[in-house]
Order: C-alpha cells, then sequence, then structure tokens
C-alpha cells in the first residue's frame, strides 16, 4: 500500500495496512480500527504524519493492537493518542523524527539513528515507551518527560552515552545531564530488564514542593494544637 501526496483518514473497523506500507509526503489518520503487520512487514514514512487516534483493540492481536513491524521514519512525526491497545514496533530507523505519545504502554523497537538524525519524544504522565536497543549517532529530544515514562534495556542505555546527545527541547539549546537533569533508576518493566529514565526536579521546583508541605504541617499543627 502506497499513500502519497495526500490526506487520508482511516474510519473502518477492521485492519489498516496489512502489508507494508508507504506513506509519502502525506498525512493519515486512523480514526478507527487498527495497525498491524505480518512478520517483515514495514511501515515507512517520508515527510508524512502519521496519526493514531483510535481506542480499537482486538483481542486476536496478543497485546499488539497497533503493530508496526519496522518503522521507518524520515523527517516524519508518528502521533499516538489512544486510550488503549499498545502500539509496538520491532525496530525503527530514524532519519528526523517526532514521536508524540499519550497512550499507556508501547514500544519503539531498536533505534537506528542515520548519522545526524533526531528523535523527539513527547510522552504524557501515563505513556510508557521501551527502547530495546539503539546504534548509529544522532540526538534524542526529551522535551516532555517525567517518571517511568521513557525505559531502557541495559543495552540501550549503554549505547546513549557514546552515541547520543541529548536535548530537552526542540531548538536544542538546553542539554540534559545524567545527574542533573535526569537519572537511570533500574528496574524491570513488563518483564524486561533495564532502566527507567526520570527527570529530576529543577531546584526551585523542589523548593515549591518543600514550601507547600511546610505549610500544610503548620496549618496541622495550629488545628492541633
Amino acid at each position: 500500500m502506497t499513500l502519497k501526496n495526500i490526506t487520508f483518514n482511516y474510519n473502518g473497523i477492521g485492519q489498516f495496512g496489512s502489508n507494508n506500507v508507504v506513506i509519502e509526503d502525506a498525512v493519515v489518520n486512523v480514526n478507527n480500527g487498527y495497525l498491524a503487520t505480518v512478520g517483515g512487514d514495514t511501515y515507512s514514512l517520508k515527510n508524512s504524519t502519521l496519526n493514531i487516534a483510535s481506542t480499537y483493540t482486538d483481542g486476536t492481536l496478543t497485546n499488539n493492537s497497533f503493530k508496526l513491524g519496522t518503522l521507518t521514519m524520515e523527517n516524519s512525526s508518528l502521533k499516538i493518542a489512544q486510550a488503549s491497545g499498545v502500539v509496538a514496533a520491532d525496530s525503527t530507523a530514524l532519519t528526523g523524527a517526532n514521536v508524540v505519545v499519550a497512550s499507556s504502554l508501547g514500544s519503539l523497537g531498536a533505534l537506528t539513528f542515520a548519522d545526524g538524525a533526531s528523535l523527539e519524544l513527547q510522552l504524557s504522565d501515563t505513556a510508557k515507551i521501551l527502547i530495546t536497543g539503539i546504534s548509529g549517532s544522532g540526538d534524542l529530544i526529551l522535551s516532555d518527560f517525567g517518571t517511568e515514562n521513557l525505559f531502557l534495556t541495559a543495552s540501550a542505555k549503554e549505547s546513549i552515552a557514546g552515541n547520543l546527545d541529548i536535548f530537552g527541547d526542540a531548538a536544542k539549546t538546553k542539554s540534559l545531564v545524567e545527574g542533573v537533569d535526569f537519572e537511570f533508576v533500574e528496574a524491570t518493566h513488563n518483564g524486561v530488564n533495564g532502566y527507567w529514565v526520570n527527570a529530576i526536579p529543577e531546584p526551585s521546583t523542589c523548593a515549591a514542593l518543600f514550601g507547600a508541605l511546610a505549610l500544610a504541617f503548620a496549618a496541622y499543627r495550629r488545628r492541633n494544637a
């Protein structure tokens, strides 16, 4: 299936794109139904946007209501806003991509960065995204993340230090530093051993939280005096 130079809305109740799918210079909105590929099949996005807005789930797709197989993204955007189901990719090749995730669970598989490629992740509070590996060199932009949103296997964590520069904004004006802006927390996620990439609150945020707690404690003591 090839969709080129088009805005396409899929409103069906079944499967969209069962074989190799090429989306080029296009906007595709999956408003209902589910995505799925079989082994070896691919979703290829070039200068395009793929919006997954469906909440559809299918019991025949075990833990993969939205199965992307091998995902290739070149100067493209993947926006996942469904409230249920799982988005899963076996692997993702990047030449420039923006991924907005509001789902509860997902995977981008093993990431392959073309030299100088960027991946921007905007993760909601409930998003939990797994990355199983990283190769190539490029930029990882974490413009919105908190606690237990992004999970890396041990090999993916080891690859970050030598392969990727991490930024906190799309303009790449704010570098994120381990131990200052984020920390790796060892854990197990869905049976996989690895590390959460957790944001470290800024000192001003911590001070505000501490101040609020102090005021609450003072009020409690006055009520019980």
